[in-house]
């Protein structure tokens, strides 16, 4: 299973009891799809770069926002939790925004260098050593005395 790294924008006067059942029911949704809570991570308070529209805003409810929580999760689990997790999100009034991330690891790099891929990066490794091959030719004529 892949990580996947999640930041979540909610409200700022959102209060923290609503936040931990939030994070505990995306928590239990990870767990319960065979998937492993990594961690979380709170950023506190902070300034937005731009203010965000509160979609789901009443007249008397504040619309716009210029401060917002940011919450960080770190989890491994399937395509298909996340979308789950995502649909846990979407569904809370205190949410402003959420990205899912998945971070490339060393094993996404190597799985690129298959297939086509490969045959460029080869190529790529065979100028290199015809380059280098070439050079030691040159320092071995010039630099021997005859």
């Amino acid at each position: 299973m892949p990580l996947y790294q999640q930041l979540i924008i909610a409200r700022d006067i959102a209060k923290a009891p609503e936040l931990t059942s939030l994070l505990k029911q995306c928590a239990t949704t990870v767990l319960s799809n065979g998937g492993a809570m990594r961690g979380f991570e709170n950023h506190g308070l902070r300034a937005l770069s731009h203010r965000l529209r509160n979609r789901r805003a009443m007249e008397e409810e504040q619309k716009y926002h210029w401060r917002a929580r940011y919450i960080s999760s770190y989890f491994d689990v399937s395509p298909d939790t996340v979308k789950e997790v995502e649909r846990v999100l979407r569904l809370d009034e205190n949410v402003l925004r959420f990205f899912t991330l998945r971070p490339k690891t060393q094993a996404d790099l190597i799985r690129t260098r298959t297939g086509f891929r490969a045959a460029l990066w080869a190529e790529e490794r065979s100028v290199e050593k015809t380059a280098e091959v070439a050079r030691e030719e040159k320092r071995r004529l010039f630099h021997e005395e005859p």
